[in-house]
């Protein structure tokens, strides 16, 4: 009499659809996030968490890989962060918090700002104030409203007219405008400066040294 088989189960398939559908939707919200929120780092920060957490759960708990799949699946994105942390750099943040990368390879741009002497017999004036000047930040009171001045809001159709362009170095200072004069921070190669510019020309007229360039992966740069 024949004894009764225990039935071997089959083996079950790898699931790896979750390899391609974790990156992709972590890109993917991220791109609705740049196109449509003003708190993109956060929830660029928020979505990277929830797509390592997911990528861990995926490899341990729902995969189905061998010991030597996990590890490789493991491995892979840390390799390819640390490829792109090897041949990119952070050139700078923009207004919206968003990092521009460049090669490391790239020329840093040394920005050469000429400081020209005031006109003979006149000097830099920025105690005397109108209503029009901006010597704090945001305005007069650090209140962002400007009374009697009115602006096209349509740049689409009107756009402003650029009177001049001057290349400064990197920052993220406003300017305090007071007369025909407005102030700025910004950096020239290992200085920190603080520089005052003649707005309706453009050129440098003083600046002044105000220590050692700070260097920070945020708006402070």
């Amino acid at each position: 009499m024949d004894s009764p088989q225990t039935p071997v189960e089959a083996p079950r398939r790898t699931r790896l659809w979750p390899a391609f559908g974790i990156p992709f939707s972590a890109v993917g919200a991220s791109l609705l996030a740049w196109l449509y929120s003003p708190v993109i780092m956060i929830l660029w920060i928020l979505f990277t968490l929830l797509g390592c957490v997911a990528w861990l759960l995926w490899i341990f708990r729902y995969s189905r890989l061998s010991r030597k799949g996990q590890l490789s699946f493991l491995l892979l994105p840390i390799l390819i962060v640390a490829v792109l942390v090897a041949v990119l750099r952070v050139d700078y943040f923009d207004g919206n918090t968003i990092p521009v990368f460049v090669w490391r390879w790239d020329e840093v741009p040394v920005v050469d700002v000429q400081i020209k002497d005031s006109k003979k017999g006149k000097t830099v004036d920025l105690v005397t104030t109108t209503a029009l000047d901006v010597p704090e930040f945001l305005g007069v009171g650090r209140v962002p409203v400007f009374k009697g001045v009115n602006l096209d809001p349509d740049w689409t159709k009107s756009p402003p007219k650029e009177l001049w362009r001057q290349p400064i170095g990197e920052g993220y200072g406003s300017f305090a405008v007071v007369g025909e004069y407005a102030v700025t921070q910004q950096q020239r190669e290992d200085e920190e400066l603080v520089v005052c510019y003649h707005w309706p020309t453009g050129e440098a007229r003083w600046g002044q040294n105000s220590g050692e360039r700070q260097e920070k992966a945020d708006h402070s740069i």
